[in-house]
């Protein structure tokens, strides 16, 4: 999905007769909009053989819940939550959708109805690189599904995102997700720091380009 972007800035923004403090160059912040003819929520529909990709919805609360408070299925994903920290993050995941074309979609399983997790590509602002990332409910690990959904998910991200590489954001010490992104053909590079509250964490990206992605389909 190739289009300018919208851009909104704060720089400006006046609240009665008092103006907020100037923000230099460097902290401005800049907040990707998309237009009005191309919304994501509209487009942004995968189905694979076993699943359906689509937007998370308020309706997949209680599986949303048992993914966000599982100790071992947040484990490498910031840890696990609070029921309410839990109710805001699915609020936030709800809300990027209308802020940006790359959102991570919900897995439902077709055979199910089931939210299973959520998985797809994603650049929120400042994050340091454009990834797909992957998380499913412990429930349903070892059935191959992490794989087929975020196999589409690049062919997504490349195809219809126009992104010329993708990667994948992983911690030494997460096993699982270094040999799924080998699976997936991507390849160990830099390691990054996240921004802003995350400044802390340092994760090694696993990068391939649009080319070799292409070359081993």
């Amino acid at each position: 999905m190739n289009r300018k972007d919208d851009i909104l800035s704060f720089s400006d923004v006046k609240k009665g007769s008092d103006a907020l403090p100037s923000l230099t160059d460097e902290a401005q912040p800049e907040i990707v909009m998309p237009t009005s003819t191309q919304s994501a929520i509209a487009v942004s529909t995968i189905e694979t053989k076993r699943l359906l990709l689509r937007p998370t919805e308020a309706s997949d609360w209680p599986w949303v819940r048992d993914f966000l408070t599982c100790k071992d299925t947040m484990a490498h994903l910031g840890g696990h939550q609070q029921e309410s920290d839990a109710w805001r993050t699915l609020a936030q995941w709800i809300g990027l959708w209308s802020l940006t074309d790359a959102a991570m979609f919900g897995v439902v399983n077709k055979s199910s109805g089931e939210w299973i997790g959520r998985i797809g590509p994603w650049h929120p602002l400042h994050w340091p690189t454009q990834e797909v990332g992957w998380g499913l409910r412990k429930a349903h690990w070892g059935n191959g599904y992490a794989f087929e959904a975020a196999s589409a998910c690049i062919d997504y991200a490349f195809e219809t995102l126009g992104w010329d590489a993708v990667t994948h954001l992983i911690a030494d010490e997460n096993i699982a997700s270094q040999r799924l992104a080998k699976r997936l053909g991507s390849a160990p590079s830099e390691y990054v720091k996240l921004p802003g509250s995350l400044s802390d964490v340092e994760l090694q990206v696993w990068r391939q380009r649009k080319s070799e992605w292409r070359s081993s389909r």
